[in-house]
């Protein structure tokens, strides 16, 4: 008889079977949230249920994808006796997902048979960046391979005003990255002879904290050279499968140099390509004819036309794209209808008046205990936002700081008006301070919900 494993954990319910078997049992999530920050790692307590009539025995674990990360397990052996259950803790960390997401928990269980035991659960989880650009990113836009361009990014926190870079993790082989002296920026410079084409990826880099010890800068950057395609990517308009199309990239070249293709291949799907003429005909320039065919799968198009040259060591990749609809699908687009959908303006947060209101209208929120000025608002929209922070300035100019460490979780009452209070037990009594109210999106932004308002605390 197979052995069979059931994986329960505080963020869904995971079930695992032997690598046998195809796939692992469906995956019920109940509603949990897990609110953490990028990198940091989190524990997780499992129960690993054996319903089958035989012991398992596992002696260890890893990680199956980067959404969530299997950092480290349990060291104990974890034998299982049929039909009971055990206990093992698992840390995971998320390096790339920000805002609320419900991500698999991907992993393998290794057992002493040399069987992996797959796992896979869903679990709600928040994830936040302690830094004020919420997907910090550097676009280089076009660049000359032959010229080395640089750019910076400075990343601060109102969250976290001391956090700084420590150094730099990782980094594509074509770009020279560095932190600055304070650790406030960060400095990427393109290299001499960079690989031509579009390239984006994640610069990695290591902060001073534990709260969030990692922070991924996103890159974006299109290196020409020599031979400069007239478009890329190039993109297929939707169209339905059973219909060929076709795009043009006029290749050129600098200098009055013959252009001469030696090859064409293709990745991702099977484009077709023909190498013509440009019109009027000249030697510095040839037409590239990338061919969708009739018969291609319906779905997103993603691949990539890679041309090689006679006399160049450099390649010329074009990123090819577009979506294929299925017999009979059409394209639907935004109509009037939409955009006459009734809207209302949104009045400003008045935190002031909020503090000022009449104690009846929130008089059954609990009353946070201690001293201090004691913030009240309410939100008539909550749409698409996971909570609240609040952030304190010494003047109305600021810096703001975050001052409620924890996030104020949103209420999920369907819509209808939150009320929500938080008392600043950090204000000194006498002392005015500035504040404002951010609301925490589900995709990961912060929007701030009011100008600064002046408060004294008392």
């Amino acid at each position: 008889m197979r052995a069979l494993v059931t994986l329960l954990m505080s963020v869904g319910i995971v079930n695992a079977v032997a690598e046998a078997q195809a796939l692992p049992v469906s995956v019920e999530s109940p509603k949990v949230f897990l609110e953490s920050y990028v990198a940091r790692t989190v524990q997780q307590d499992f129960t690993l249920r054996n319903d089958s009539d035989e012991p398992v025995k596992l002696i260890g674990t890893k990680s199956a994808n980067t959404f969530v990360e299997l950092l480290s397990s349990d060291p104990s052996t974890a034998v299982i006796a049929p039909h009971s259950s055990k206990n093992i803790s698992l840390q995971f960390a998320s390096r790339i997902l920000i805002g609320a997401q419900r991500p698999p928990f991907d992993f393998f269980l290794l057992s002493d048979s040399g069987k992996q035991l797959s796992a896979r659960g869903f679990g709600l989880v928040f994830i936040q960046n302690v830094f004020d650009l919420d997907r910090p990113e550097i676009d280089f836009g076009v660049v000359q391979s032959s010229t080395p361009t640089t750019k910076s990014l400075k990343l601060s926190s109102s969250d976290m005003p001391d956090i700084r870079l420590d150094r730099v993790l990782e980094a594509p082989e074509f770009l020279n990255a560095k932190v600055n002296e304070g650790g406030t920026a960060l400095l990427v410079v393109t290299k001499a002879g960079a690989p031509w084409g579009i390239a984006d990826g994640f610069i990695k880099l290591q902060t001073n904290s534990s709260i969030q010890p990692e922070v991924w800068v996103h890159y974006k950057v299109d290196v020409r050279g020599e031979i400069v395609p007239s478009q890329n990517p190039v993109n297929f308009s939707p169209d339905n499968v059973g219909q060929q199309q076709e795009e043009s990239v006029r290749l050129s070249r600098a200098g009055g140099k013959p252009v001469k293709v030696r090859s064409v291949s293709t990745s991702g799907v099977a484009f077709g390509t023909r190498i013509d003429e440009c019109a009027p005909v000249a030697p510095d320039c040839k037409l590239l004819r990338i061919i969708l065919p009739a018969e291609t799968s319906t779905g997103l198009i993603k691949g990539l036309v890679i041309l090689k040259f006679e006399g160049l060591a450099q390649d010329l990749p074009l990123q090819v794209g577009g979506f294929r609809l299925a017999p009979g699908q059409k394209l639907k687009t935004l109509d009037d209808a939409a955009t006459g959908a009734s809207s209302s303006a949104k009045e400003p947060l008045d935190i002031g008046k909020a503090i000022e209101r009449d104690y009846r209208n929130s008089s059954a929120l609990p009353i946070p205990e201690g001293r201090g000025p004691l913030l009240k608002w309410s939100v008539t929209h909550e749409s698409g936002v996971y909570g609240y922070a609040v952030y304190r300035g010494e003047t109305d100019l600021g810096p703001f700081v975050r001052v409620s460490r924890d996030t104020l979780r949103a209420i999920e009452n369907g819509g209808e008006q939150g009320d929500y209070q938080w008392r600043d037990t950090s204000a000194e009594p006498g002392k005015s301070y500035w504040y404002y109210i951010a609301a925490l999106q589900n995709d990961g932004h912060k929007r701030k919900l009011s100008d600064p308002q002046k408060v004294v605390a008392k």
